[in-house]
């Protein structure tokens, strides 16, 4: 997702924006890459894809 990202603002795109996550700071809880995935709402984020790549 960051390199899509990246693309798009080399690309000239300006309504582009990388929001990072960070789980609370608990050494004793594994952390676990899919929960981003579990907290975007897929329709929305393929919307969003899909107009920013129309020309």
């Amino acid at each position: 997702m960051v390199g899509f990202l990246a693309k798009l603002e080399l690309d000239g795109n300006k309504n582009t924006e990388l929001i990072i996550f960070q789980p609370e700071e608990n050494p004793s809880e594994k952390k676990n890459t899919q929960s981003t995935w579990n907290a975007i709402n897929k329709d929305e984020l393929m919307d969003w894809i899909q107009k920013q790549t129309k020309k």
